[in-house]
């Protein structure tokens, strides 16, 4: 793994409800809704219930005297996928060959509570979900996106061995493409636990840019169809659908010269997080900054309302945080970071999974510690699930 393998480990905490909102059924938070036979329900106050679930991945050794730091292989077919909702275990499946379960934290993914997993052998790629066989394809592809739509899942999926990729649902090809590498992924933190795959509105989009050496040019798809919106010449960072508007973000801006560059979609906004000269900024559309960190090689994360986060990871496995939250922090002794799937900034909290080179894994909750006793292993990934209930007073 490299230096700076960016890697935050977000456990997104807040147990129990966030909060409440009293309304009625037309124009209140609760909806219509008829409590008596005949009777209509807009007279009736209904309380909104936001309730948070927090689910944490991970690896376990089988064997208790096993030494995950020291293999970097994670071989064998010696460990667990471990799921975890509110700090306590909910799920646990053997990973390895003999399963078609892959053990590498990258192979799995967190996503609306359930765990999907990937695996490659010689010839064809198995998808799964919950330790359960979901589909498989011949051919050796990795997952860059995922996204559910009902009982259908899409996939998107970059050739492991050459550069073209396949969008499908349920296994079906929907679109393939011989030349095309993916824009985003699960490792960038802007594209969400989904990857690569998003939603705009009610349309499920993604981005690609052609390696055909006779284009080059840079597509959006949505819903299945492409269109072309750069040329080969363009230098771009990223580019997404946000509200229905076409948002490229390139390396050059005004005066300024991005060097790397995401964009998070809001509520009728965007913003952008990347490197600029020697610091690390949240701009608005307007390109005027709200946040700068006087550093760079940050992984940065965004949240209107809450502010941003960055975390470094030296050359000696140290880590720093800076956020608009708290002061900047240095955590003591040295940690292992798998993806930037482990950090993130949800309803007010800034949450860090962390699996230190020299102890058991924990999941900072602002500067209070989350403890898995007895995992003998690391932590991989990260998602809080925010439900809505109802409830006439």
């Amino acid at each position: 793994m490299k230096n700076f393998i960016l890697f935050f480990l977000a456990c997104l905490w807040m147990a129990g409800c966030d909060y409440l909102n009293i309304g009625t059924a037309e124009g209140g938070a609760g909806g219509r809704r008829y409590p008596e036979s005949g009777k209509d329900s807009s007279d009736v106050p209904v309380i909104t219930i936001l309730d948070t679930s927090v689910f944490v991945s991970a690896l376990r050794c089988v064997n208790k005297d096993y030494d995950w730091g020291r293999d970097t292989a994670y071989g064998g077919d010696n460990f667990h996928l471990v799921l975890y909702r509110n700090w306590e275990e909910i799920m646990s499946v053997p990973a390895g060959a003999s399963c078609g379960i892959s053990p590498d934290p990258d192979m799995h993914h967190i996503f609306e509570g359930h765990l999907y997993t990937e695996f490659s052998d010689a010839d064809q790629t198995i998808i799964g979900r919950d330790g359960e066989e979901l589909f498989r394809f011949e051919g050796r592809e990795f997952l860059k996106g995922l996204l559910t739509d009902g009982d259908d899942l899409y996939t998107l999926s970059q050739e492991r061995t050459g550069n073209g990729f396949t969008y499908r649902k349920n296994g079906a090809v929907l679109l393939k493409v011989g030349s095309g590498r993916i824009t985003g992924g699960f490792e960038v933190p802007s594209y969400g636990n989904g990857g690569a795959l998003y939603r705009d509105g009610a349309h499920i989009c993604f981005s690609y840019r052609s390696t055909d050496n006779a284009d080059k040019g840079w597509y959006l798809v949505c819903d299945g169809k492409q269109q072309q919106i750069a040329d080969g010449t363009a230098s771009v960072l990223d580019v997404r659908s946000i509200s229905s508007e076409v948002i490229i973000a390139g390396r050059a801006s005004g005066n300024r010269k991005w060097e790397t560059s995401c964009l998070w979609p809001g509520e009728g906004e965007w913003y952008r997080t990347g490197e600029l000269s020697s610091r690390s900024v949240v701009v608005n559309r307007k390109d005027a900054v709200l946040f700068s960190f006087p550093e760079k090689n940050l992984v940065m994360y965004y949240n209107k309302g809450i502010g941003a986060m960055g975390i470094s990871v030296n050359e000696d496995n140290e880590v720093r945080i800076l956020s608009t939250l708290r002061v900047e922090r240095k955590l003591e002794g040295a940690y292992r970071y798998f993806s930037p799937v482990c950090a993130s900034l949800s309803h007010g909290k800034e949450i860090i999974a962390l699996t230190p080179l020299e102890g058991e894994p924990y999941c900072l909750e602002d500067n209070r510690k989350r403890t898995f006793d007895g995992l003998n292993g690391f932590l991989t990934g990260v998602e809080t699930v925010v439900s809505q209930t109802t409830k006439v007073l």
